[in-house]
């Protein structure tokens, strides 16, 4: 996945539409680019005020950073 497609993604989560939010989230954590920007942004997001946005983000952040997933 190209960075522009990483970064777009990243945008989405700030969507005020949650079905959204949550799509931009998995498809960032079936990414798997580890980025600072990712990491924090899914981070923020597990402090969201909906419990899928925040259950998305924690979940992501799983797939992204468990030890088999490759660096970006």
């Amino acid at each position: 996945m190209s960075t522009t497609a990483i970064s777009r993604l990243v945008d989405l989560t700030r969507d005020t539409n949650n079905d959204v939010k949550t799509a931009a989230i998995y498809a960032l954590g079936e990414s798997g680019y580890k980025t600072t920007a990712t990491i924090s942004r899914l981070t923020d997001l597990t402090r969201d005020i909906n419990n899928d946005v925040k259950i998305a983000a924690i979940k992501a952040l799983g797939r992204i950073l468990r030890p088999d997933t490759a660096t970006h």
